[in-house]
């Protein structure tokens, strides 16, 4: 399955097989024509961790999504942030954004130190070049006001393994992550911090960062520009 295809206001399962550029204009024109009074969001972070790392080459790398609009990029190797639109230097305004950086650094930190997880002759194609893992956490708001998250693990561009908080299910989107899945389940700790994230943390920075957004009536004026 391609790396971001459950990245959607429409159901999952309606989304599968979508590529990430496809399913961001989708989710981007979605929220766009959706009529004034469906409040519907997405707000997405990706990371990017080198499996093998070389001297002076960041461990981690994180890029924000809120609507489709990049808006934040965290480079770990020279732990800095960019605010990647319009829209970043609006968010960047409020004390979410600190506490979101703080949690994107405690999420990379506990991705890095389970790398040794994962075994590279399982993940890695022949001539594939370098392996990175990839870690996508999705939260969306859809029409009816609810708020659910999700995991998403892959390399280049397609998911291994995905990670249903409210259930504490692993769903195996490949056979080489067979070791893995079964390793994580009987990781509590892991479990427990990929929870609080999903359905805490990612939840409230985003109905924080969308009333923030709505306070700001030029914002979309000046998006458009």
């Amino acid at each position: 399955m391609a790396f971001g295809s459950k990245t959607s206001l429409a159901p999952p399962k309606l989304m599968a097989g979508l590529g990430p550029t496809l399913t961001l204009l989708l989710v981007s024109l979605l929220v766009r024509a959706a009529p004034a009074d469906i409040d519907i969001h997405s707000l997405c972070y990706t990371y990017k961790i080198p499996l093998e790392s070389s001297s002076g080459q960041p461990w981690c790398d994180v890029q924000g999504q809120l609507d489709a609009d990049n808006f934040l990029s965290y480079d770990s190797g020279s732990d800095t942030v960019k605010n990647m639109s319009i829209l970043g230097v609006i968010l960047s305004a409020t004390e979410t954004w600190k506490d979101q950086i703080e949690m994107l650094k405690e999420a990379g930190n506990l991705f890095r130190q389970s790398c040794p997880d994962i075994k590279l002759e399982n993940l890695a194609d022949r001539g594939a070049g370098s392996v990175c893992l990839q870690v996508m956490l999705t939260c969306q708001r859809i029409s009816s006001g609810n708020i659910y998250g999700f995991w998403e693990f892959g390399r280049n561009g397609q998911i291994f393994l995905t990670f249903r908080p409210e259930s504490e299910k692993w769903e195996m989107e490949h056979s080489r992550a067979k070791s893995l899945k079964e390793k994580w389940e009987k990781d509590s700790d892991l479990i427990k911090f990929l929870k609080k994230m999903s359905m805490g943390d990612c939840k409230r920075w985003l109905k924080a960062f969308v009333e923030h957004q709505d306070r700001n009536g030029n914002y979309e004026r000046r998006r458009k520009q």
